[in-house]
């Protein structure tokens, strides 16, 4: 089938209730036991990426989740985190990835996002303990976000309340995930590239840091062909020693 948004959503937009609410997703399947993981970027998408990995013969070699966050005053998203006015989103959002794990025999779960997703994308991967997470030019920590960011960024963090930032997380954690990020000259997204290779720096793992040179805040080297190699690779390396050895590279 050629992708339109239309068709597309008619086929493969799915609905999950979680205590009383219904929450929207969009899932390409797959005779895998592999999973992908979508996030979307802050503002007022439905969902990300859909055309970008659609098939048009309708197989794929990993089963595909889109999740969107379009909660906040702005409808554009609070980093798959809620708020104090909304405080289920990351409960939804979890429930939901371990719905989809259950009901799918899901043995290996990978992330994928920029900005806003790029944040979720390693979060969620750190909180569930998942293979990996692939980000593109993720936000980090609130203080770079507060001192380097956009403002429709630090609007969004104040209408949170608070924002759990990645090296805290990383610094509890004993395992991490395996994290490939991408990044380029933006000075937002260096400052934040700097703070995630610190919090890293002590701990062992698979890491990798993807450098592009261009200055802006951007996602577009970041297609379906390098990331399913990124999957595979995820793959190949992982297993009883998915932490040992490897490094900030």
């Amino acid at each position: 089938m050629k992708f339109t948004a239309e068709k597309v959503l008619a086929k493969y937009e799915k609905t999950f209730i979680y205590k009383g609410q219904t929450i929207n997703y969009l899932l390409y399947p797959a005779k895998s036991d592999k999973l992908i993981v979508c996030f979307t970027t802050l503002g007022p998408h439905i969902y990300e990426r859909i055309r970008m990995l659609w098939e048009e013969d309708e197989k794929w070699s990993h089963n595909i989740l889109f999740i969107s966050d379009n909660s906040g005053s702005k409808a554009a998203g609070l980093f798959y985190l809620g708020s104090k006015v909304n405080p289920l989103i990351e409960e939804h959002t979890t429930e939901l990835i371990k719905y989809i794990q259950a009901t799918h025999n899901i043995s290996s779960t990978i992330t994928l996002g920029s900005s806003m997703g790029g944040y979720a994308a390693i979060y969620y991967a750190i909180k569930m303990d998942l293979l990996g997470a692939i980000a593109v030019v993720p936000q980090i920590c609130e203080d770079v976000i507060f001192e380097f960011g956009w403002q429709k960024w630090k609007e969004t963090i104040s209408e949170m309340g608070t924002f759990r930032n990645l090296p805290f997380m990383i610094e509890e954690k004993e395992k991490l995930p395996k994290l490939y990020v991408q990044y380029g000259n933006y000075k937002p997204d260096l400052k934040a590239i700097e703070r995630l290779k610190h919090s890293l720096e002590k701990k062992h793992g698979f890491f990798i840091f993807d450098y592009f040179e261009e200055e802006s805040h951007t996602s577009n080297y970041m297609q379906k062909e390098l990331i399913y190699r990124i999957a595979d690779l995820f793959t190949y390396v992982s297993g009883d020693k998915r932490n040992e050895g490897g490094g900030v590279g």
